[in-house]
């Protein structure tokens, strides 16, 4: 999955104007 930070940065962008996704979720599959 670290092959993806530069696609995960940009994708965080648009998953906040979401509000779908939570920090608990990001940090559970980023981590």
């Amino acid at each position: 999955m670290k092959t993806d930070l530069g696609f995960i940065g940009k994708n965080i962008r648009n998953l906040r104007r979401q509000r779908n996704w939570t920090m608990a979720e990001l940090a559970a599959k980023i981590g």
